[in-house]
């Protein structure tokens, strides 16, 4: 070993670190690693807003949203309703909150019948496969 020096004359005599590692789980880092992301963040904060005015039930503006405001043809914009379509006067905020209602609804069904279909035929292959293998 002729030719190895030490950097530091105190490397031998140093002490190892024995605290305990930081143990986290894999849901605290992924948590950890979403919070950093500022788009993921404001998407979910979208995402939520628009969902929970989805199913809020509350239409937007004063006219139903099957029905055309004949009287306000020629009007501007206003507060009240501010995405209205020009020809037609109709409450476009007010439909699409109601499209996204009805797409919630879809979707979450869809996802009760997959649940619902998946759980069943796991059950029974694995009822099917449990009787066919001897003890």
């Amino acid at each position: 070993m002729a030719g190895l020096t030490h950097a530091s004359p105190t490397v031998d005599v140093a002490v190892p670190f024995e605290g305990h590692p930081r143990r986290t789980s894999r849901g605290f880092e992924a948590w950890r690693k979403f919070r950093r992301h500022r788009m993921a963040v404001a998407s979910v904060v979208i995402l939520t807003a628009l969902t929970s005015r989805s199913c809020s039930g509350r239409s937007s503006g004063r006219v139903p949203i099957n029905e055309i405001d004949f009287t306000a043809r020629l009007t501007s914009p206003v507060v009240a309703a501010p995405v209205r379509h020009r020809r037609s006067r109709q409450d476009l905020l007010a439909r699409m909150l109601y499209g996204g209602r009805i797409s919630l609804a879809v979707g979450f069904a869809a996802m009760a019948v997959a649940i619902i279909a998946g759980t069943l035929i796991g059950a029974i292959s694995g009822i099917s496969r449990a009787a066919s293998t001897p003890c």
